[in-house]
């Protein structure tokens, strides 16, 4: 009954009256008086942040893309599975190849997106959009059991 009575009675007891003690040790805060809370900010409010930002910020295109298609890439197939990432297989200069998004292709541009229909590409500070050359896509669609 006495270490019953020592755990749980005694001790946080002590704990309490010590950490009082210490709380008086903390210097008082000063008052704020009320004039100064009445008074207006200094600063101005922030502005809203710009769409053309806020669109770059997160990987948008502010403005349809003006520039015209690039001759030298052509988009001949897209592979965009359930799991796992989209590939794409392009002509440059007369070079097949598979690419993937962030893949750097020659001339400086990167793969940014691929869909099923078409490939998104990052040159010269602006996104263009790349259709499939030929006639409309082919889906294949495989169920698994």
């Amino acid at each position: 009954m006495t270490l019953r009575l020592l755990c749980w009675v005694v001790i946080p007891s002590l704990t309490l009256a010590g950490m009082a003690w210490q709380g008086r040790a903390i210097p008082q805060t000063r008052q704020i008086e009320p004039a100064a809370l009445s008074q207006p900010f200094a600063s101005a409010p922030p502005l809203p942040l710009p769409g053309a930002l806020l669109a770059l910020a997160f990987g948008l295109s502010t403005e349809p893309d003006t520039q015209p298609e690039r001759k030298d890439i052509v988009l001949k197939a897209t592979f965009v599975p359930t799991h796992g990432p989209a590939r794409a297989l392009l002509l440059v200069d007369a070079k097949a190849a598979i690419h993937q998004v962030g893949d750097r292709l020659p001339g400086g541009a990167t793969v940014r997106r691929i869909s099923t229909d078409a490939l998104v590409i990052w040159a010269n500070g602006r996104e263009q959009r790349l259709a499939l050359s030929g006639s409309a896509p082919f889906q294949y669609l495989q169920e698994f059991k």
